[in-house]
């Protein structure tokens, strides 16, 4: 199905390539539609490039509401048809042109920057507030008021940049304050990027500190990277390692030492074996 549609949009692409502006390609581009495994929604894809300013190329699940003048019955049609949607938001809008068959669309988009939007938004601090910025920052849905409201959580946003990578990895207001209930005051950009793309929530800190670990935020990306959940910490434990340090935890999923791997040692007459120990036999190829 993919592949049926990435050559479905090469095709339409490169037909309608002469209705891009060569002198606008900051805020000008193509875009390409397939659908969504969440209802009621679809997988939208942006690109855009220029020389002085660089290239963009982001996608993100968008309500089909969002997309205004494009319905359900248009990207479903059997025959296929011209389409015009816009996508509206604070820092500008979206106009996009092309074409729908069988719920797989692609084509060209303008994008209309509001002047309102830069200086509001670098009235609250935010630098780096380019064309480029503004058409990212209009797809993820950047707004003014989510601005305050993070800036208000005592989050250390300063530039455009930060804010997109945040609205795109879903960094919320919410997110940042149960973080703080749980004794993580977490105020970097970077940090709290880097925890939600690495699917740290505050349920998984909550189950851990219930296991008796209070890793620290690289610690928490660490064991969310490597799977290293209170059932495994729990089984490890089961076996006589107790208070395992996060490091050695780490090392074990990485190397495979697994529960099966220390019982069929020990089944063989290899007893009180320490993690390190473990972790290099593992590395030796024993088995």
């Amino acid at each position: 199905m993919r592949k049926a549609f990435a050559t479905f949009t090469f095709a339409l692409l490169v037909s309608m390539a002469g209705l891009v502006p060569r002198a606008a390609a900051q805020s000008s581009g193509t875009w390409a539609i397939h659908p969504s495994k969440t209802a009621g929604e679809v997988e939208l894809r942006l690109q855009a490039s220029d020389e002085g300013d660089g290239n963009i190329d982001i996608s993100r699940s968008v309500k089909l509401a969002e997309l205004r003048g494009l319905t359900a019955a248009q990207m479903a049609s059997a025959s296929g048809g011209n389409v015009h949607f816009e996508i509206a938001r604070e820092a500008g809008t979206l106009a996009c042109d092309g074409y729908f068959r069988q719920q797989q669309g692609a084509g060209t988009f303008a994008f209309h920057a509001d002047p309102r939007f830069a200086p509001a938004i670098q009235a609250l601090g935010i630098s780096g507030v380019d064309q480029r910025r503004l058409l990212s920052m209009a797809f993820v849905d950047v707004t003014t008021a989510w601005t305050r409201q993070m800036k208000a959580a005592g989050v250390q946003v300063e530039t455009a940049k930060q804010l997109i990578e945040m609205r795109i990895f879903r960094v919320t207001p919410e997110y940042v304050r149960d973080l703080r209930s749980l004794g993580y005051t977490v105020t970097d950009p970077r940090q709290l990027t880097k925890l939600r793309i690495f699917h740290v929530t505050p349920d998984s800190i909550r189950s851990l500190q219930s296991a008796g670990y209070h890793p620290d935020v690289e610690d928490l990306v660490k064991m969310s990277i490597f799977k290293v959940t209170p059932e495994f910490i729990a089984q490890v434990k089961q076996l006589g390692y107790t208070n395992v340090p996060v490091d050695d935890l780490v090392k074990m999923r990485i190397f495979h030492v697994t529960p099966d791997y220390i019982r069929t040692m020990r089944s063989r007459g290899l007893k009180d074996l320490t993690i390190e120990k473990l972790v290099k036999m593992r590395i030796a190829g024993i088995n």
